[in-house]
């Protein structure tokens, strides 16, 4: 057909595999003005979609908006077709997390080799509470660990395997191949976002060293500790000394370690940490994040998975504890 060129999409989830999606509809559109030249609705992927369209010079910079069910919304690159042309585009989309839900694995078939320093440290944590609806678990340990089934819980249990796994990712200076999950020593509370422990005042130094050489850190950028007083659990809230926090310097899934420290009862210093997964690293995202928090409750932990897959999946086989489906 004259004056036509065909566009051939594949759907890839954030690994670079097809994407299993039964129901897609897919708009395309020019850039400029979104003037709709297609829309095809109910495509199954995996498998490819191809559509034929104006070439240049009748149309250019035209745009694929591809609306899945189990996947958000994502686009392909702005292109222009030549004549008999067939373009090839791969867009890669994240799950929605509506439509997934994390399988996890059992507390004894965790292997030893990745999970032996999470198991120990919630083997040696006393009561362990859930932020977001007081839930406590006595223990958080073997059938206890298993046998989570309240929402606000099943998510901060994925939550916390997400932070395992980035606190093993993000380099501890002058300690190569460490896990900042090395500095815990109990986890007092998780949540969707974060956990919260007892950890030793090496990390409060650690942490307050790179707040203070940031330029000899380019890992790292300065935080805001201002949003994370009110995670820190009683009695340690009342009797807050100082508090210091850094990010890394990731666009997305960064992990901010936000340390405080507290005075017993006893008069001896307490160190905790606040470790969480933020969805955006820029500034002016970050404050955009704060609204869009108060209403859908914080950085979804499956969105974080989304970001750990996206950003580690070319390092080799990824283990989080857990699968999506």
């Amino acid at each position: 057909m004259p004056d036509t060129g065909t566009l051939k999409i594949t759907l890839l989830d954030v690994a670079g595999q097809p994407a299993t999606d039964g129901d897609t509809d897919i708009d395309v559109k020019r850039a400029l003005d979104g003037r709709f030249l297609n829309d095809t609705r109910g495509i199954t992927f995996p498998g490819s979609f191809s559509v034929v369209l104006p070439s240049f010079p009748t149309e250019r910079a035209l745009i694929a908006q591809i609306i899945p069910t189990r996947y958000r919304l994502c686009n392909s690159d702005i292109f222009t077709l030549n004549e008999n042309q067939t373009l090839e585009q791969s867009p890669h989309a994240f799950r929605n997390p509506a439509k997934w839900r994390a399988q996890f694995t059992d507390w004894n078939d965790l292997p030893a080799a990745t999970f032996s320093s999470l198991k120990d440290v919630l083997a040696r944590s006393g009561p362990i509470a859930v932020l977001e609806n007081q839930q406590v678990f006595p223990t958080f340990t073997g059938a206890d660990y298993d046998s989570v089934d309240t929402a606000p819980a099943i998510l901060a249990k994925t939550a916390l395997l997400n932070l395992y796994f980035k606190m093993g990712k993000v380099a501890v200076p002058l300690s190569p191949g460490d896990s900042w999950f090395k500095f815990v020593n109990q986890i007092l509370r998780i949540g969707r976002e974060r956990f919260v422990g007892l950890v030793p005042s090496a990390m409060f130094d650690l942490v307050s060293k790179i707040f203070n050489d940031i330029d000899k850190h380019p890992d790292f950028v300065r935080a805001d500790t201002s949003l994370h007083t009110q995670n820190i659990p009683e009695p340690y809230k009342s009797h807050l000394v100082r508090m210091v926090s850094i990010k890394s310097n990731d666009d997305h899934g960064n992990l901010q370690l936000t340390m405080a420290q507290a005075t017993a009862d006893n008069g001896d210093p307490v160190f905790l940490a606040d470790c969480d997964i933020d969805e955006d690293l820029e500034v002016v995202q970050h404050l955009a994040d704060v609204f869009t928090h108060i209403f859908t409750g914080g950085t979804h932990p499956i969105d974080v998975h989304e970001f750990l897959i996206d950003k580690y999946h070319g390092d080799g086989p990824i283990d989080l504890g857990y699968d999506l489906i």
